[in-house]
């Protein structure tokens, strides 16, 4: 190890000796640098780097124009340690925005500091190590790689459908039951040529809801009714949108399944321009429950993976594996819900859902 990143531990572990043994309280403005700098004989660009640190850790909070207050006690219980989620900074969906409003939710309800830290493939590394150095309880809903979360197992919990078998605990969603519920559901409506809508990408999530999609669709299956969106710069909408108006003069489908609501929202535009009619002539479901789903025209039937209940199980599961890190618990499972709207009621299930409409009026 470098000299300059020996001196710069060195200056960290005595920041943090600062803190816990010091009479500073969580909220007191903190002396500025330049005092540590001096304090300590070191130079204050070391200071600035064990600082970030902190910082990143979110054990110290720089305000501008007022100074660095001291943000949480390093000394604190497992009940007290802040609580962090990991969201991807560069593609934030719908569903990132729905674990975010149930995080800070959940987190407020339980009596816990919730932290919500966006990060990207390159601060992702040093985001979890930060965790890890100072013991903070941390669900990750950001599809970087196990090896850091691998150093202490008990204090992560992933929210991914694919991560069950890497040895780090997760909650996931029943795919399986997502993909069939919708297939289901739209057979049931008459519905025999069922196209996926996916965009294309290298996770494993949705090739695993491809493979389910293929396997139940058995004899029904064809090649061509796998829909695949190029994602440009432009986003999911306007890829979704290509690609469905390029799949409908090619092929022929009466029903189709969006991996994402984004996606369905550009599906939308691409089959009204080519004068499809929803549900009559194609069937549309979704995954997502957003505002998209429920406000589109028509709205649409989709599946609600439970953010809620995806984010207090992850908190419950981090509790758990704190008092038995010998005996760690790997997986819960949370179950969605299939929301049947207008882009599926056919015939009949037209007017049933005319008369529930009218009863939530009422």
């Amino acid at each position: 190890m470098k000299q300059s990143q020996l001196k710069h531990y060195a200056v960290f572990e005595r920041l943090k000796q600062e803190f816990s043994h010091s009479s500073f309280k969580v909220g007191d403005r903190l002396p500025s640098e330049r005092d540590f700098a001096e304090r300590l004989s070191v130079n204050i660009a070391t200071i600035r780097r064990a600082f970030r640190d902190l910082v990143l850790a979110g054990i110290v909070e720089k305000r501008i124009g007022s100074g660095t207050y001291l943000a949480q006690p390093l000394q604190a219980s497992w009940q007290e340690r802040t609580v962090n989620l990991l969201l991807g900074r560069q593609r934030i969906t719908e569903f990132d925005k729905a674990l975010e409003r149930a995080f800070l939710a959940v987190t407020k309800e339980l009596g816990r500091t919730g932290r919500v830290i966006y990060v990207d493939e390159e601060s992702y590394p040093e985001v979890v190590r930060s965790c890890i150095c100072f013991k903070q309880p941390t669900i990750v809903a950001y599809y970087g790689g196990n090896g850091e979360l691998a150093e202490c197992p008990e204090l992560f919990v992933r929210l991914s459908s694919m991560s069950y078998n890497t040895g780090i605990p997760s909650v996931l969603c029943d795919d399986v039951d997502v993909i069939n519920s919708q297939i289901a559901h739209l057979r049931s409506v008459g519905c025999r040529r069922i196209a996926l809508l996916s965009v294309r990408e290298t996770r494993e999530l949705q090739k695993f809801q491809q493979a389910v999609w293929q396997g139940t669709m058995g004899k029904d299956y064809a090649p061509e009714l796998s829909i695949t969106a190029e994602s440009p710069d432009c986003g999911p909408g306007e890829a979704a949108y290509e690609a469905v108006n390029k799949a409908w003069g090619e092929t022929s489908f009466n029903g189709l399944i969006c991996l994402t609501d984004e996606l369905m929202f550009g599906a939308l535009s691409a089959l009204r321009r080519n004068g499809a009619r929803v549900p009559e002539d194609v069937a549309v479901t979704s995954i997502g429950d957003t505002e998209l789903a429920r406000f589109s025209n028509p709205s649409v039937t989709g599946i609600n993976p439970d953010a809620e209940a995806h984010i207090r199980s992850a908190v419950e599961l981090l509790d758990h594996n704190h008092e038995h890190p010998q005996s760690l618990e790997l997986m819960r499972l949370v179950k969605s819900r299939l929301i049947v709207r207008e882009s599926t009621a056919r015939n009949h299930n037209r007017q049933m859902m005319k008369g529930q409409k009218n009863a939530e009026k009422q």
